[in-house]
């Protein structure tokens, strides 16, 4: 989950520094500039967050959508140039990257939180499958009725 993230966040930053190369003004540059300073913060924070000393307790009650990632779609409100290697304004493309990495980091967040491991999930659901492979067993008498025979 954690790679997925870094690939979006690369990809954001990659965004940003291509519509900074070009800037039409000077205070979109300051936009643009100020997008790629929050989009530091917020890595910060993911590596804050998925850091051994992190407060699993605090990291339960935060709000996902309650980070950086707000304010650089706020920088960006002003900011409608077409980029070069897409046909969205760059609040658009910011938009679309920042959706995805709520998402991941809703993920994540909820992965950390959890007590179990994946494996635990895993073998609960082999558990779970082998009780109804017994009852049907049980219930049948002679082993493979169900999957032989249909009733008329």
């Amino acid at each position: 989950i954690l790679n997925k993230e870094a690939c979006e966040l690369s990809l954001l930053q990659a965004a940003l520094i291509d519509a900074l190369q070009l800037p039409t003004d000077p205070c979109e540059a300051q936009f643009y500039l100020q997008s790629l300073e929050l989009l530091q913060m917020y890595t910060v924070r993911v590596y804050g967050e998925c850091s051994p000393e992190a407060d699993l307790q605090a990291l339960e009650y935060q709000i996902v959508a309650d980070t950086e990632l707000r304010c650089v779609l706020s920088a960006l409100r002003y900011c409608e140039r077409i980029q070069k290697f897409t046909v969205f304004p760059p609040r658009d493309e910011a938009t679309m990257r920042i959706v995805r990495l709520n998402d991941f980091r809703s993920e994540r967040l909820a992965s950390i939180s959890t007590g179990f491991p994946i494996t635990h999930w895993i073998i609960l659901g082999l558990l779970a499958s082998s009780i109804i492979l017994c009852f049907l067993i049980e219930v049948d008498q002679s082993e493979g009725r169900f999957y032989y025979e249909r009733p008329e």
